[in-house]
């Protein structure tokens, strides 16, 4: 046990308990036994100087008072020699009784010794003296032997110091030794760190050592950019039309190896300052770059950006060799690739945006080439049905949180209000009639004119598209458009965009033709004006055509739909037409409560009978089938 820690009074023995037996007869007093009595420590600076008074009486208290700290009193020992002074006075009467009996004797022996009549008096005291003389002899012989061995053990305590300074003197002596050798071992180590220092701070001196540096870290990143690879070309949702319509090159770059895209990112910086970001066009050629590594790193990789370059391209120039050649210089996909991702996306149907949205749908012809009729083409025409969706008022979510209907209508009801009533049919007919005639007399203006418009374009704008560049100077037409310099004259010549806006300048149409000819499709719903208000003027619907809109008209945002490989001509079709525009307007997962259709005649004829199936079903009737299909084949015959 540590100084620091000394040990409880109860865990040490009484100081008193190997003497009880000893000295029961003058009063000493045998050990407390119960279990609450209190313990005291021995080595207290009170208890020892109380001891010192029993050393005549106690010899092997003498013996004891250098090892106090080893025991303790228990609490009737303590009460005894240290807390009262009742027993020392005992044993101080004791002895001085003893005293005055030897005292006595001899006198009596010196002064008179045939006066001495009582042999049983003089018995008695000379076993007492004697009794005295052995208890003394005893005592004095103990202590002599406590001394003895106290000598002893101090001797073989002195030894023991000697051993232990011997020992101690060899771990100096072997600490010493070793703090020399911690000496060399640091001035060794020392050296060696300041040449790797050195080594440390040329690791960049020369162009090879830069190579060597640049391959250890490759080879340190060839597996984990491996399995970066792997990861993208696991992940086939980077080929959706979401991912790529958010696609950025910063947080596309955020995702891959960081070790290549901090060492592009650094190489194409102009200068040291690594905290400055870089530009979008600069984060975009270093998103190229990392993507062509990728390309390089693992042949199966394929560019989800460039694909839709690729894309791009092919919508354009409709050429397979195109997406070939950028498979091989841009990772972009083979053409059988190309394909594969076209069809993925047209099997996934984008839903239409949240808003006040109306819906119509059509039948449309289509026709489609047959190759394998054993080389005869042969001419398919099938049915499908196409939709058209407005969107009134993006903010407006009416039909995403309230009911059609105030209650549930019966089939009475529903044919009630839905069939064409006169007073309906009679401003259908008003506006149909305003519409063919206005378009009836355009087209009668424009067979009598003497001058074609739209020949008068061609023939104004027909022109070599390889060679449309003029000099200015010599006059000479039909240059190379890649001719930055006149071949006869050597004065610059004009871009092609500069020369289409001279020619947009210089036409020869007029302002009402051009208007005409290039005006916007603009869609505005049709409403019913009070015409008793005199400060709003009723424009026919057949000029809601026109490049200027005119006011309280809202233009709505148009979206187009897939179709469908549907003929609405039966109940049956017009009902698999409604369940897919449940699908795709959100009533069937709960987003919208209801939709509003149009359709002409006849699927409005088979949508009513199917009402009660679809209660979220609000229908427009548009009853223009007939009428448009006879102004087709009045322009085809005039024209």
């Amino acid at each position: 046990m540590s100084v620091n820690q000394k040990a409880s009074a109860k865990d040490l023995p009484c100081l008193f308990a190997d003497l009880v037996e000893k000295y029961s007869e003058i009063g000493l007093k045998p050990c407390e036994t119960k279990e609450s009595q209190r313990w005291r420590h021995a080595s207290t600076a009170e208890t020892a100087r109380r001891l010192a008074f029993y050393h005549n009486h106690f010899p092997e208290l003498t013996n004891l008072h250098s090892s106090l700290e080893l025991y303790s009193f228990c609490e009737k020992h303590y009460n005894q020699i240290v807390a009262t002074n009742q027993f020392y006075q005992r044993l101080i009467g004791f002895a001085q009784e003893n005293k005055r009996l030897r005292f006595d004797i001899d006198k009596d022996d010196v002064t008179d010794p045939a006066n001495h009549s009582g042999l049983a008096v003089e018995l008695d005291n000379t076993r007492r003296l004697l009794k005295c003389a052995q208890l003394e002899s005893r005592q004095k012989s103990e202590t002599i032997t406590n001394f003895n061995n106290q000598i002893v053990r101090m001797q073989q305590h002195l030894e023991d110091q000697k051993i232990e300074l011997e020992e101690l003197k060899k771990r100096l002596r072997k600490a010493y030794d070793d703090m020399n050798e911690l000496r060399n071992l640091y001035e060794e180590q020392h050296e060696r760190n300041e040449a790797l220092t050195e080594q440390w701070n040329l690791r960049f001196a020369n162009k090879q050592k830069r190579v060597d540096a640049i391959i250890e870290i490759a080879k340190a990143e060839r597996m984990s950019f491996y399995d970066d690879v792997e990861s993208l070309i696991r992940n086939n949702h980077r080929f959706s039309i979401e991912n790529l319509m958010t696609y950025t090159p910063s947080k596309w770059l955020n995702e891959r190896n960081q070790v290549i895209v901090k060492f592009v990112e650094t190489l194409i910086r102009n200068n040291r300052n690594t905290d400055t970001p870089l530009s979008e066009e600069k984060l975009f050629k270093v998103a190229v770059a990392v993507d062509s590594i990728c390309a390089a790193r693992h042949g199966k990789y394929v560019s989800e950006i460039n694909l839709a370059v690729s894309a791009i391209k092919y919508s354009i120039a409709r050429s397979k060799k195109i997406i070939n050649i950028d498979n091989h210089m841009t990772s972009a996909g083979s053409y059988y690739r190309f394909q594969t991702w076209l069809e993925e996306l047209s099997s996934h149907e984008e839903p239409l945006p949240e808003g006040l949205l109306f819906l119509a749908f059509d039948n449309e012809q289509r026709g489609q080439k047959n190759y394998l009729d054993r080389g005869f083409n042969t001419l398919i025409y099938h049915i499908v049905t196409s939709f058209v969706a407005f969107n009134m008022a993006s903010q407006n979510k009416i039909q995403h949180t309230d009911s059609p209907w105030a209650y549930s209508l019966d089939r009475l009801q529903y044919e009630e209000l839905f069939d064409i009533s006169p007073p309906m049919q009679e401003v259908i007919d008003k506006e149909l009639y305003i519409y063919l005639t206005e378009i009836l007399d355009l087209l009668s203006e424009e067979k009598s004119s003497s001058t074609n418009v739209i020949d008068s374009l061609i023939t104004s704008t027909a022109t070599n598209i390889n060679s449309m560049k003029e000099c200015p100077s010599c006059n000479q037409q039909n240059i190379e458009n890649r001719k930055q310099v006149c071949p006869t004259c050597g004065m610059r010549l004009p871009t092609l965009g500069e020369i289409q806006k001279g020619k947009a300048v210089e036409s020869e149409i007029s302002t009402t033709d051009r208007l005409i000819l290039t005006k916007p499709l603009i869609f505005k719903p049709y409403s019913i004006v009070n015409n008793d208000d005199p400060c709003v003027t009723s424009v026919p619907i057949s000029l809601t055509q026109r490049s200027v809109i005119d006011q309280r008209v809202n233009i709505p945002e148009i979206y187009i739909p897939d179709p469908i490989n549907i003929n609405p001509n039966s109940i049956a079709n017009v009902e698999k037409v409604l369940l897919h525009i449940e699908k795709i307007s959100g009533i069937k997962d709960g987003t919208r409560k209801w939709i509003a259709v149009a359709c002409d005649g006849v699927p409005y004829h088979h949508a009513t009978k199917l009402k009660e199936k679809f209660p979220w079903l609000v229908l427009i009737p548009g009853q223009l089938h007939e009428e448009m299909n006879m102004l087709r084949a009045y322009v085809e015959l005039n024209w």
